[in-house]
């Protein structure tokens, strides 16, 4: 993700208030911290996972509610930033990495 630039302005609620960041829990203050900087100047912050290094392209958006590990496994999001909406993906774990009688994976889309 884009650094930030000094020079962005943030929408009012999108960004941390001052000292937020250092109540989190101890297992959060360990993940990546990642911001989406948009065309506009917009700047959102967050934690990142998957791919580790700085990228761009054209962000995309999930709003399900259910299937978000299709969703980012799907070879039609390829080269896509994409932004699951649903707060609550995770919360019920990580399909595991069986496979089916003809050795595909049962649970996801694709082995990307």
């Amino acid at each position: 993700m884009a650094p930030q630039d000094p020079e962005m302005t943030v929408p009012n609620g999108c960004q941390p208030s001052e000292g937020s960041l250092q109540a989190s829990p101890a297992w959060l203050e360990s993940r990546t911290r990642a911001s989406l900087a948009l065309a506009d100047g917009s700047v959102f912050h967050g934690f990142s996972f998957g791919y580790d290094a700085s990228t761009s392209g054209e962000v995309v958006f999930n709003t399900g509610m259910v299937g978000y590990p299709e969703s980012l496994t799907d070879p039609s999001y390829a080269g896509q930033i994409l932004v699951i909406t649903f707060p609550l993906v995770g919360n019920y774990g990580v399909p595991s990495d069986e496979r089916d009688e003809l050795g595909l994976l049962r649970y996801f889309e694709s082995d990307r």
